[in-house]
């Protein structure tokens, strides 16, 4: 399935735009940049501030529009941490459109809902760790490190 002849046109849109930014090589910050991606405001604060604290700089998203939209103005991060259960696009579907845009953006999957092969979907659609919630702060922060370390770029 083409998922790029699918997509609405704002997310068409934004994928030309980050595709052209990637091109002219501008994501140049010294400090890790991930995103977060989470439904739930509280988790969205959480992580953003233990990040942050742990010397990244995190940038939070309530929806996968959000998300994309930032990849236009910020490029890719350098991360994401992404849920998996969320309404509309879901995490999955996240993966999927990184997948079909040739978007490598090393992504630890975070989840409440731990159902049978869920981890191993996840892995299949391009996700490198998957941590269930409630998260530890030191878990995450590995899971991150080696996320980073072993998604070729």
């Amino acid at each position: 399935m083409d998922l790029k002849s699918n997509l609405p046109d704002e997310l068409q849109l934004i994928s030309r735009m980050v595709n052209d930014k990637y091109a002219a090589g501008l994501n140049m910050d010294s400090r890790l940049q991930v995103a977060i991606l989470d439904d739930d405001q509280s988790v969205r604060t959480a992580l953003g501030r233990l990040l942050n604290a742990s010397d990244m700089d995190a940038e939070a998203f309530a929806t996968g529009v959000e998300l994309f939209s930032s990849f236009a103005r910020r490029g890719k991060p350098d991360c994401l941490v992404l849920d998996l259960q969320m309404p509309g696009m879901n995490g999955l579907d996240v993966l999927n459109y990184l997948r079909e845009m040739d978007l490598r953006v090393p992504t630890v999957i975070i989840t409440a809902h731990d159902e049978p092969g869920a981890c191993e979907a996840c892995i299949r659609a391009g996700a490198a760790m998957h941590l269930r919630k409630p998260l530890d702060a030191n878990a995450l922060l590995a899971a991150i490190e080696k996320a980073v370390a072993i998604t070729p770029r």
